[in-house]
């Protein structure tokens, strides 16, 4: 299992320019995280800000600690929404 706990700083974190106030929701979904060395991997997250470029997601580095978590905005195309077996079903 990737070590997240010795990541800094994510290569791929990506401030927007404006950000939302206030939390927008609480959005369970997969983000694409990468390290200094361009090493990538996919974390389960939280989406709870967002803008048309950008989502600011909440993810633990350790699953197990629901104590710690850290926050990242990420360019849109780095996170996905996570699809509930019910949810990925076509009509």
């Amino acid at each position: 299992m990737f070590d997240t706990w010795s990541v800094r700083e994510l290569a791929n974190a990506d401030h927007p320019p404006s950000v939302p106030l206030n939390p927008m929701g609480a959005l369970p979904c997969i983000a694409r995280l990468e390290d200094e060395t361009g090493s990538s991997w996919w974390v389960a997250a939280t989406a709870n800000r967002w803008t048309t470029t950008h989502v600011l997601v909440l993810w633990r580095p350790d699953p197990r600690n629901h104590r710690q978590e850290r926050l990242v905005w990420l360019r849109k195309a780095d996170v996905r929404p996570w699809l509930h077996k019910e949810q990925a079903t076509r009509t």
